[in-house]
């Protein structure tokens, strides 16, 4: 995350696409554009500020009123909790497809490695699961289904 925040404002218009089922967004003449063949989401947070909010959030597990806290301590960000939220879901709904391709590879590797030690995430315990250099955390599903062997 950059030592000092840059502020752009764009202006932008989104809408709900009743043909494709979709929010479509639209980027203004003067922002940048994403890097090819790279569908980034849409977000109040810049790329380096939402990669840091991700990793603090999941990683670190701190709820968004730390992580705004810590934004505005670390690079003077100002943003609401809210913010931090809505971001999130938009970068897991990103994130969605190679989630589901980590799942596939786990599940077809012959061999899968079990953290069996457990956390606590809205009251239910998980633990997770993977194989080496690949890693789902939390694992959702029994260790069984993961096809632990």
């Amino acid at each position: 995350m950059p030592k000092e925040k840059v502020v752009r404002c764009y202006h932008t218009v989104s809408g709900y696409c009743p043909k494709c089922h979709k929010v479509v967004e639209s980027r203004a003449p003067e922002q940048p554009p994403a890097p090819a063949g790279v569908d980034l989401p849409q977000s109040q947070l810049g790329l380096g500020a939402l990669v840091t909010a991700g990793l603090l959030r999941v990683q670190y597990r701190l709820p968004f009123r730390a992580i705004t806290q810590l934004l505005r301590d670390l690079s003077g960000l100002t943003i609401s909790s809210g913010s931090i939220a809505r971001s999130m879901q938009k970068l897991s709904k990103w994130l969605e497809g190679t989630y589901e391709r980590i799942r596939v590879l786990i599940r077809a590797s012959p061999v899968v490695y079990a953290d069996e030690t457990g956390w606590r995430i809205n009251g239910k315990k998980t633990a997770g699961c993977g194989r080496p250099l690949q890693v789902i955390m939390p694992c959702t599903m029994p260790i069984q289904a993961a096809g632990a062997r």
